[in-house]
């Protein structure tokens, strides 16, 4: 998957409501973090943290701040 591709797609899964919320959410840190769908499986709570009200997970051995979601396209 190229580039364009990949950012195109990674643009529509939050959007993508014939999905469940867990696919779509792998599927973006396949896309975006380069994630191994073996690593994603293995993937619980607990690799989240929220400490400060920002969302990080554990993808390694250091946390990714996750974004915060955009409220304006949460009806598009």
């Amino acid at each position: 998957m190229d580039d364009e591709a990949r950012w195109t797609t990674a643009r529509r899964l939050p959007h993508h409501h014939t999905l469940k919320p867990e696919d779509r959410l792998a599927g973006l840190l396949l896309l975006l973090y380069a994630q191994w769908p073996a690593a994603v499986s293995r993937l619980t709570i607990d690799h989240t943290e929220e400490p400060d009200g920002a969302v990080r997970i554990r993808l390694r051995a250091v946390p990714v701040e996750l974004p915060a979601p955009d409220p304006a396209s949460w009806f598009s």
